[in-house]
C-alpha cells in the first residue's frame, strides 16, 4: 500500500499492468512500450507511454517528465544494450529504497556481468591503501560508477535481477573512481 508509482517497460498484452493495479492499490501504474496499440490500456491509474527503450534521449526525457518511481520493471526487449540504456537513464528517477527489476535475463551474460559490478560497491570495505588495482576492480568499466554509491541491495534470482536503491556509506570509494587513481 506504500507503493505510489510504478513503471513497467514492455506492456505487450497488458496482463502485468492489471496485476500491478490490483497488487498495488494506491499506485499510479505507468507502462512504456514501442507499440502504439498499447495505448488502449490507458485508464484510471494506468498511464501508457509510447517510446523506444533503445532511444537514450527519449528515456532521459521520459525520466525527467515522469519522476519519481517506487518500482521500475524492465520487461521490454531483453536486449543487453536496451537494458543498460534503460537502467542508466531511469535509475536516477527511482525513489530511495525503491527497486529496479530486470526480467528475463536468460543466458544474457553481458547484462548479468554489468549488474555484478554493483556487488563490489555494496561489499566494499575501506582499507588504507584502496586503489583500483585491488581484486575485483579490474574486471569492469570504471567510467560509469557514480550510480554504484546508491545501491544497497542486489539480488539475482532465476532469470531476474533486483537492484535496491539507497545510500551507501561515505567511505565507499566508487563515488570517486573515474580514472586510474588512488582513492584516498
Amino acid at each position: 500500500e506504500k507503493v505510489k508509482k510504478i513503471l513497467e517497460i514492455g506492456v505487450d498484452r497488458g496482463e502485468s499492468l492489471l496485476l500491478w493495479e490490483q497488487y498495488f492499490p494506491n499506485a499510479e501504474i505507468h507502462g512504456l512500450d514501442i507499440n502504439k496499440e498499447c495505448e488502449k490500456f490507458n485508464k484510471d491509474r494506468v498511464k501508457i507511454h509510447i517510446g523506444d527503450q533503445s532511444d537514450q534521449e527519449f528515456l532521459n526525457n521520459f525520466g525527467k517528465q515522469n519522476k519519481f518511481f517506487d518500482i521500475i520493471i524492465d520487461d521490454g526487449s531483453h536486449i543487453h544494450d536496451h537494458i543498460i540504456k534503460s537502467f542508466t537513464s531511469l535509475y536516477p528517477y527511482l525513489n530511495n529504497k525503491g527497486y529496479y527489476v530486470v526480467e528475463d535475463v536468460i543466458n544474457n551474460y553481458d547484462t548479468t556481468n554489468f549488474f555484478i559490478r554493483y556487488a563490489y560497491g555494496i561489499n566494499y570495505y575501506p582499507t588504507n591503501k584502496a586503489t583500483i588495482d585491488e581484486p575485483g576492480y579490474k574486471s569492469f568499466d570504471l567510467k560509469n560508477c557514480d550510480d554504484i554509491r546508491n545501491v544497497v541491495g542486489l539480488n539475482f534470482y532465476r532469470h531476474l535481477i533486483f537492484v535496491k536503491k539507497g545510500f551507501n556509506p561515505e567511505e565507499n570509494p566508487f563515488k570517486n573512481i573515474i580514472k586510474d587513481q588512488f582513492i584516498y
